[in-house]
């Protein structure tokens, strides 16, 4: 069955399609996201602002960067009839405010509400092109995006998003009439206020008396006077209009636009088209290229010029606080730099301020914040690298001790060695790890060993006796005590000398992890071991295990071969990983120090481009984070060593304190070694680069939004207007046949 539908049906449901799919409304985010803008933004460095700084001290001159840049101020319509503002969000509230309209001026006399087009010619008369107009401001919801975009690279805007500064059906009295205004010397003298310039042959119409009634053929030049007004309205103080002020207040190292003003270019204003068709660019009217709404309706963006100084806030180095939450949170002390030998490095900088743009202030207490945070998700470790570090870096620095261990060792601990090994056909794993050294239990409290050997040189702690040192001679300089006696006297030992050379702080952290006496043994272990007295000293202590009792050629072979072995394992002793961690978060420090130093540099260079600010923010973060990379690496450290170490003394490999033969042992495995440096260097270093790629991507991702944020609701306009239009179309042919 075919339906026909009359001509003027056809007509009707035509012209109601095709008005629904051009009226290229806009929505409040197709308006934000136009508003990313480089052309209308206009982002650049104005000049240098100055500042006098008094005190009772003196006076000093601080210096900043003056920033200039648009900011989205306004979103102004110009529309026909009530409620159809393009502004999809605030044509409800333009409709409810042309109901308040219709109260007010139905009482009027000769003042009718509604709007619309008169192009008509009475008789004997010019045809009359009389357009009537609606116009509202609200603010535009990006202008505090725009304003606050970058802390302390950007001005604040006088706007607040979708307050209304002007609605002009609740000033409908003045708007209709144009009373007082027709009457002003702006209205009446000929050229004054106009838009455009009637010798160059571009006059667009007047901007007095602000009405909304313009006389004009072209309906977009008509739209652009009646916004041009609405403009000059909010942009000024005590006009007799029912408005809200959309104006700054100026102050210092703030600046704020001037009143709009028309036939100024773009150094007081400019304007971006947003219906019917949104515009990537900015301009001022007199414009062309403006595309005329089927519909009448128009909205622009007013945008206006700001400029501010980059606020600065003062560092000062005696205000800093040094962070020691962690320490507190895992029991352990930190010195503060003032106590430490950072102390000189901060007298040299007591008293000096460093001025910190807001953005990166705000950027290194996020960074700080966040990796402090994870850090304390962390459970406490031991610190065992640390603590095996700062043990391994204790020296007998007293030469009459390191010469008395010595003495010790070849006159006690080699001959208790020798009849051990001359005693027993075998021993048990428990006693080979106990005589690994010159402190052993197993030599102090087994009867025949150092209770029964003694010094063979005089000891001066001790003094000569009879009974005691009978058949050694009496030289005067003392006597010649049991090896027991000479290791483990409680006035004179050789164990509490050594122990002296423990640091406060370590013989804490040491006691944290051995409750009561037993941190002496891991302490003592290293500080007597051949290693670390061939380290503080220049000679060999003994060769664990082994009795030198080897005699002629052989033997000082044998003692030449065991001097120059020792000698090459110097480097071994060094715990390398342990340095490694030391030496990491200095060189962290110095490379935070060199972004900072440059960041002034490659700003400038780069001309201030988002990409840029947005890579070396990423690059900041990432460096800073490394923190808890290296403290989610420690505590997994921790946890390895003691389930190898726990392993090793269950399978009879190590003593009865595992942790004791790690703190004494100068090298690692190289499994251990793979590890380490996986935890301590390769996850860094995937760290910094994943984010800074990321950092460049979303740098390079930002500069292409701003320029094309616009495209995507144009594009989807003109896409929805052409399927409008296409089903417009083939109702209209279905129609025809």
């Amino acid at each position: 069955m075919n339906m026909r539908l009359s001509r003027p049906r056809r007509l009707m449901l035509a012209t109601l399609f095709t008005c629904t799919g051009t009226l290229a409304s806009v929505n409040t985010a197709s308006l934000a996201s136009g508003a990313m803008s480089p052309d209308c933004i206009s982002w650049r460095i104005s000049g240098i602002c100055y500042w006098l700084l008094c005190t009772p001290f003196g006076c000093t001159v601080k210096t900043s960067v003056k920033v200039t840049h648009y900011i989205p101020e306004a979103v102004v319509s110009a529309y026909l009839n009530p409620g159809d503002n393009p502004w999809t969000e605030m044509s409800a509230v333009s409709a409810t405010a042309g109901g308040a309209e219709s109260l007010v001026s139905g009482g009027l006399a000769g003042v009718p509400a509604g709007g619309g087009r008169q192009e008509m010619k009475a008789p004997g008369m010019r045809k009359q092109n009389l357009h009537f107009y609606y116009g509202d401001a609200y603010g535009h919801p990006a202008t505090s995006i725009i304003g606050g975009m970058v802390p302390g690279y950007s001005c604040r805007s006088a706007a607040a998003p979708f307050v209304p500064y002007f609605v002009s059906a609740m000033d409908s009295l003045a708007w209709r009439t144009g009373i007082p205004e027709s009457f002003y010397p702006e209205a009446l003298i000929p050229g004054k206020r106009e838009i455009g310039n009637t010798f160059a042959g571009e006059m667009w119409g007047n901007v007095y008396p602000r009405s909304g009634f313009v006389t004009q053929t072209d309906s977009y030049k008509s739209a652009a006077v009646v916004l041009q007004r609405v403009a000059d309205i909010i942009t000024r103080e005590g006009q007799l209009h029912v408005y809200n002020p959309l104006k700054g207040q100026r102050s210092p190292g703030y600046w704020p636009p001037d009143p709009v003003t028309e036939n100024t270019g773009t150094n007081n204003h400019k304007w971006q088209r947003l219906s019917p068709q949104l515009s990537q660019s900015c301009a001022v009217f007199s414009d062309t290229g403006g595309q005329t709404a089927e519909s009448g309706d128009y909205a622009w963006a007013l945008w206006q010029p700001y400029s501010c100084c980059i606020p600065l806030l003062p560092v000062d180095i005696s205000t800093i606080k040094f962070d020691d939450s962690r320490a507190k949170q895992c029991g352990f002390s930190v010195p503060t730099p003032q106590n430490f030998g950072y102390k000189g490095l901060v007298n040299d900088f007591d008293g000096r301020t460093a001025e910190v743009p807001v953005w990166w202030y705000l950027l290194h207490a996020m960074s700080k914040g966040t990796t402090q945070a994870m850090i304390a998700s962390i459970p406490c470790g031991t610190q065992l690298r640390q603590l095996r570090f700062d043990v391994q870096n204790t020296k007998l620095r007293d030469p009459v001790v390191l010469q008395e261990v010595q003495d010790f060792a070849n006159q006690c601990y080699s001959r208790a060695y020798f009849k051990l090994k001359n005693s027993n056909s075998q021993l048990s794993d428990a006693t080979i790890n106990s005589v690994g050294w010159i402190g052993s239990d197993y030599f102090l409290n087994t009867s025949g060993y150092y209770d029964y050997y003694t010094a063979m040189t005089p000891r001066s702690q001790w003094p000569y006796s009879s009974s005691r040192d009978s058949g050694y001679p009496d030289t005067g300089q003392g006597g010649y005590p049991s090896c027991k006696t000479w290791w483990s006297d409680g006035s004179n030992g050789l164990r509490k000398r050594v122990l002296a050379n423990i640091s406060d702080s370590t013989r804490i952290e040491l006691q944290r992890q051995f409750p009561g006496s037993q941190w002496e043994e891991p302490a003592l272990r290293w500080l007597v071991s051949p290693s670390n007295a061939e380290i503080s000293g220049s000679g060999v202590t003994y060769m664990s295990g082994s009795a030198d009792t080897t005699s002629g050629i052989g033997g000082s072979l044998s003692r030449f071969a065991s001097t120059v072995g020792l000698g090459m394992k110097q480097v071994e002793a060094l715990p390398g990983f342990d340095a490694l961690k030391q030496a990491l978060p200095m060189i962290q420090a110095l490379l935070q120090m060199m972004i900072i130093i440059v960041i002034p540099v490659l700003m400038m260079f780069s001309a201030y481009e988002p990409k840029t600010i947005v890579t070396i923010s990423f690059a900041l973060f990432a460096l800073q984070f490394i923190t808890f990379w290296w403290a989610l690496a420690g505590w997994l450290d921790d946890r390895l060593i003691t389930i190898l170490y726990s392993n090793l003394a269950e399978a009879g490999l190590a003593s009865g304190q595992p942790i004791a033969d790690f703190l004494s042992s100068p090298r690692d495995g190289w499994i251990m070694n793979l590890v380490l440096g996986m935890m301590y260097l390769v996850f860094p270093s995937f760290w910094v680069g994943m984010l800074s790629w990321a950092g460049v991507r979303i740098g390079g991702v930002m500069d292409a939004a701003m320029a094309a944020a616009s495209k995507m609701p144009q594009q989807a306009g003109n896409e929805g207007a052409g399927q409008v239009t296409g089903a417009v179309k083939t109702v209209v042919s279905k129609g025809k046949s």
